[in-house]
C-alpha cells in the first residue's frame, strides 16, 4: 500500500482512526516524569479530538475514547503489575488478569469523555467542551467513590509551562483545562479554524510574564529527610522492624539540631504503640523534632484494627495521625465479602489495614503544624487543600519500593511538587529508596537525593501560609468555568436549530 493510500486509511475508515487512537494514548504518558516530554501530551490529546471530529457515530467516539484510555494507562501505568508481579510476588497470571481489568475499569471512565464531544460550528465553543470533558474526567478519577485513581492528569504534564499559573487558581484541573483548550485548538487549526488557537494563545501569555518561583520571604527551618533504602524483603520480616529502626537511628546521628526529621513510611514496620517505651528511648535526642511512619494496631467497637499512621514524637508521647486514603486491592480489599472470596483462592495477598475516618487533629512538632500526606494521599487535591489550610508546611512519608525501577515514582513525585504549588505550601517528602526531597511553595524542587541510596537530605525550608484561591474555593472555579462552557453549548444548539427553523 503506498504512503498517501495509507494515510488517507488511516484517517478514513474507524480501524485506521482506532489505530491513531490507541497510539495517541502509548504517547501521552512520555509526557509525564521522568521523561517530562510534554508537548507529546498535546500531541497525543490533538490525535484524539481529530479521530473524534471524524468519528461517524457515537459508539465510534465511546470506542475511541475507550482505547486511547487503554495506551495511556497501559503505558503510563504499568507499574501497577510490576508492583504486583515483582513485589507482592502474586501468580503472574493473577497480576496479568487484574492489570487487565484494570485498564478496562479506566477505560470505561475514560469514556465518559464522549459524553462531551460535540461538531459545533463553534469552534471555540466546541473547544471548551472538550477540554470541560478533559476536566470532568480527571476530576471523577479523583473521587474515592468513583475510581480513586487520580494519576496521569494532564496538568502534572504542563507543571513547568507557562500553564503552571493556573495552578493556585483551580488546582491540577484548571492546568488541565487550559492544557486541552490548547490542544483542541490546535487540532481545529488542521480544520483552518484559528478562533480558538487565539483563545489558546491567550491562556498561555501571562505565564510567559510572571514569576516562576517567587522568592519566599518567610520564617526559615532547618529539616532533616532520612532515606533508610531497607531492602522490602528484609523489612518485613518477622523481626524486620528492629534492623529497620536500628539503620534509621544511625543515619539520624547529628541530627538533633534539626527543627524537623521526617523518616518515611512504615519506617517502623511493627504496631509502635506496642513498642512506645523502647521506641522513645531509642530515638533519644529526636524527641520534639521526628515524625516517622510505622503502623498502629487497636480495638474498635470490639474489633481489631490496623492502621498505617504517621506519628510525632512529642516529650516522650506519641501523637499518631492516621492515613484515610488506602490504595485499593493494594493497602486493602474493597467490598471485601465480594472480591476476597474470589481473589483469596488465586493466591492474592489478603491486605486488612483500616482507613480512618476524615476529621483528624493535624500533627504537630514543636511550633510547626504539618499537613501530613502517608504516601498515596498526596494524589487526592481536595484532601491534602483541607489537610493544607492551617498547616505550615505539607510533609509527605512514602513507600515507593513497591513500584520498583519504574515510572511511578517518578509521577508520584510529580504530583506533589502539583501540591506544593496549587496550596503554596513548601513540601518534604521523605522516601524508603527515592525520591526524597525538599520542593518550595511554588512547586520546584530545591534538593533530592538520588534513588536507591541510604543518605540524609539536609536543607533549609522557607514557611510559606498565604492561601491561594485553590486552597479557599477548592472545586468551585472550575466547577462553574465548566457549567458556563456546557450552558453556553446548550444555548448555541439551540440557537442553531431556531435559526434552521
Amino acid at each position: 500500500m503506498q504512503v498517501k493510500n495509507w494515510w488517507t486509511w488511516i484517517w478514513s475508515s474507524n480501524r485506521g482512526r482506532l489505530i491513531l487512537a490507541l497510539g495517541a494514548g502509548l504517547v501521552f504518558p512520555l509526557a509525564f516524569a521522568p521523561y517530562e516530554l510534554w508537548p507529546l501530551a498535546l500531541l497525543a490529546l490533538l490525535v484524539l479530538h481529530q479521530t473524534i471530529h471524524r468519528a461517524t457515530s457515537k459508539w465510534h467516539i465511546v470506542a475511541l475514547c475507550f482505547i486511547f484510555a487503554l495506551g495511556k494507562f497501559g503505558a503510563g501505568a504499568y507499574w501497577v503489575f510490576v508492583s504486583l508481579y515483582s513485589y507482592a510476588e502474586v501468580h503472574v497470571l493473577v497480576a496479568i488478569g487484574f492489570f487487565v481489568a484494570f485498564l478496562l475499569a479506566t477505560g470505561a471512565l475514560f469514556s465518559v469523555l464522549a459524553l462531551f464531544t460535540t461538531k459545533s460550528r463553534y469552534p471555540v465553543l466546541n473547544t471548551f467542551v472538550f477540554a470541560s470533558g478533559i476536566t470532568v474526567v480527571e476530576i471523577l478519577f479523583s473521587l474515592p467513590w468513583a475510581f480513586g485513581f487520580p494519576w496521569l492528569h494532564l496538568g502534572y504534564a504542563l507543571i513547568d509551562t507557562p500553564l503552571r499559573v493556573f495552578a493556585p487558581l483551580g488546582g491540577v484541573w484548571a492546568v488541565s483545562f487550559a492544557g486541552a483548550v490548547s490542544a483542541a485548538a490546535l487540532s481545529h487549526l488542521l480544520f483552518r479554524h484559528w478562533h480558538a488557537s487565539v483563545v489558546a494563545v491567550v491562556l498561555w501569555i501571562p505565564g510567559l510574564f510572571l514569576p516562576l518561583d517567587d522568592v519566599a520571604k518567610g520564617r526559615q527551618i532547618s529539616i532533616a529527610l532520612v532515606q533508610g533504602n531497607v531492602p522490602l524483603e528484609e523489612k518485613w520480616q518477622e523481626d524486620g522492624w528492629k534492623n529497620s529502626l536500628a539503620k534509621y537511628v544511625w543515619l539520624s546521628n547529628n541530627l538533633a539540631s534539626k527543627d524537623l526529621i521526617v523518616w518515611p513510611e512504615s519506617a517502623v514496620p511493627t504496631d509502635v504503640s506496642a513498642i512506645e517505651d523502647y521506641f522513645v528511648d531509642a530515638v533519644g535526642d529526636l524527641d520534639g523534632r521526628l515524625v516517622f511512619g510505622a503502623l498502629e494496631t487497636r480495638n474498635i467497637e470490639g474489633r481489631s484494627a490496623t492502621f498505617n499512621v504517621a506519628v510525632a514524637v512529642n516529650q516522650g508521647d506519641l501523637d499518631y495521625f492516621r492515613k484515610e486514603r488506602l490504595v485499593p486491592f493494594g493497602e486493602y480489599i474493597p467490598m471485601r465479602g465480594i472480591f476476597g472470596g474470589f481473589l483469596r483462592p488465586l493466591g492474592y495477598p489478603m491486605s486488612s489495614l483500616t482507613p480512618y475516618r476524615p476529621g483528624q487533629s493535624p500533627l504537630r512538632v514543636g511550633d510547626l503544624t504539618l499537613g501530613t500526606a502517608i504516601c498515596f494521599e498526596i494524589a487526592f487535591p481536595h484532601l491534602m487543600r483541607r489537610r493544607a489550610s492551617d498547616a505550615d508546611l505539607i510533609v509527605v512519608l512514602s513507600e515507593d519500593s513497591w513500584l520498583g525501577d519504574t515510572s511511578g515514582p517518578w509521577q508520584h513525585h510529580q504530583i506533589a511538587r502539583m501540591r506544593a504549588l496549587e496550596l503554596n505550601r513548601p513540601l518534604v517528602r521523605a522516601t524508603n529508596d527515592g525520591i526524597t526531597s525538599s520542593i518550595n511553595a511554588s512547586g520546584f524542587v530545591v534538593n533530592q537525593l538520588p534513588r536507591f541510596g541510604n543518605d540524609v537530605l539536609e536543607d533549609s525550608v522557607v514557611l510559606e501560609k498565604q492561601n491561594t484561591t485553590f486552597a479557599q474555593f477548592g472545586l468551585l472555579p472550575i466547577t462553574l468555568l465548566i457549567l458556563v462552557a456546557l450552558l453556553s453549548q446548550v444555548l448555541a444548539h439551540r440557537l442553531h436549530s431556531s435559526n434552521r427553523t
